[in-house]
């Protein structure tokens, strides 16, 4: 959770999973506010935004769900995230950095070739932020991550040739 992440945005994630898309406002709000009481996450500045008391904390609940569980959740929370850092004119580029660490960490079977020409792009984008902003390590840990996303089976083909050639080009500016 980040201090801009809140409750509706929460629920989108929960909904992306067709197990849990009956899920109530008034539901969720109880159990947040039940995990405030109990000090595992602090009610951020504003009304419905909440954050983990401590990383620790943050680091516990994300070693609770495993396996396929934790693939799809991380997909669900990483496109989302992705989706709305497409629409943030804040200026803030954190939410496109998590949907990146959480795509990234997903294995590559879960994601179509298209998905994976698309965390090759998003990949590059954040790690020219990156760049912008002089932190060239993490942005060539970036583009080799989203090279990575493109492997020889898609790399060379006609649709990916541009992605690919920046994406190599970008590492050897670096």
């Amino acid at each position: 959770l980040h201090p801009n992440f809140g409750i509706d945005d929460l629920i989108e994630i929960v909904k992306a999973s067709t197990k849990y898309d009956a899920i109530i406002k008034s539901d969720l709000s109880r159990v947040l506010e039940e995990a405030v009481h109990e000090g595992l996450l602090l009610l951020g500045n504003e009304k419905g935004h909440y954050s983990f008391a401590h990383d620790r904390i943050q680091e516990a609940a994300r070693l609770f769900v495993t396996g396929d569980a934790r693939n799809e959740l991380l997909l669900c929370i990483g496109n989302k995230l992705r989706e709305l850092s497409a629409n943030d004119d804040s200026g803030e580029s954190w939410m496109l950095y998590t949907a990146v660490s959480h795509l990234n960490s997903v294995p590559s079977d879960y994601q179509s070739n298209q998905d994976k020409v698309g965390l090759a792009e998003l990949n590059m984008l954040a790690a020219k932020i990156s760049i912008s902003v002089s932190d060239f390590e993490q942005g060539l840990i970036l583009l080799r991550a989203g090279a990575t996303w493109l492997n020889q089976e898609i790399r060379w083909k006609d649709e990916n040739y541009d992605v690919t050639i920046d994406l190599f080009n970008l590492q050897l500016q670096t």
